[in-house]
């Protein structure tokens, strides 16, 4: 039983060290949206006195569209700061779902009659992926981890879609401002 263990705690490990360099990746990925924005928020500041002179819009009409597109700018920054607040959460509850498989490990390889005998090999793995051998709190708090990263899952996929639309209208805004 010592290898299945061995290469259950393995083999989820492993996906979740997987999971946390895509979780890494998103974050670099909405750093660069950001930056996107803050370059969109300065082109709306630096060159407004530029992209009022369209010949169609009238100032006062120019003016809002650039005061709307700094806002969709700065809003789209925010939008940023919470995916980097739920990816981090997320590569937290990643790395106590890996702390507890390791300890479920070390729990199975010192008391090995908690697997019975006669269980068989792929019970034993499903179990053990699962979490079911670590102690009653350790479980417990596993579970919590899992739902955890679910929820910071869902709530980076609203935020960085927002972050990203925000982009889109602001320079859509400026480009409406400068088109002439």
């Amino acid at each position: 039983m010592k290898d299945i263990i061995e290469a259950a705690t393995e083999a989820h490990n492993d996906a979740i060290e997987f999971d946390t360099r895509v979780a890494e990746d998103k974050l670099r990925y909405s750093t660069w949206i950001l930056g996107v924005a803050t370059a969109g928020f300065a082109l709306a500041l630096t060159q407004s006195d530029k992209l009022l002179r369209a010949p169609f819009i009238s100032p006062n009409i120019g003016k809002w569209v650039l005061a709307t597109s700094a806002l969709l700018f700065l809003i789209s920054a925010a939008a940023g700061a919470i995916v980097k607040q739920f990816v981090n959460e997320q590569l937290y509850h990643y790395r106590r779902m890996m702390t507890f498989h390791l300890k479920q490990e070390l729990i199975l390889l010192a008391e090995p009659d908690r697997i019975p005998n006669d269980r068989e090999r792929i019970d034993v793995m499903r179990d053990v992926l699962s979490g079911k051998h670590g102690y009653a709190d350790d479980v417990e708090t596993y579970s919590k981890h899992e739902k955890g990263s679910a929820r910071a899952e869902r709530i980076y996929q609203y935020a960085i879609t927002i972050q990203q639309i925000l982009v889109a209208a602001g320079y859509l805004a400026i480009f409406a401002c400068s088109v002439g």
